[in-house]
């Protein structure tokens, strides 16, 4: 079995500052007994949750994003 899970602090990026970021995922492996067959069950951001959003000022006009690219799967 593998837990993981990762956080990205909110950080200025170029002209850009980048609001924080979080994933998980896990992942369960079974061995058969005779070592001839692995069975996998993988989940990728369960929660949801890894979302890049953000905002600029540039030449005095404000700009705000957030961009999802569902990278769920399982």
């Amino acid at each position: 079995m593998n837990l993981n899970y990762w956080y990205s602090f909110q950080r200025i990026d170029g002209i850009y500052e980048n609001g924080a970021m979080t994933s998980t995922s896990i992942s369960i492996q079974y061995l058969l007994p005779d070592k001839d067959l692995k069975i996998s069950l993988k989940g990728d951001d369960l929660f949801r949750t890894e979302k890049i959003t953000g905002n600029s000022v540039v030449n005095g006009i404000y700009q705000n994003f957030g961009y999802y690219y569902d990278t769920q799967s399982f």
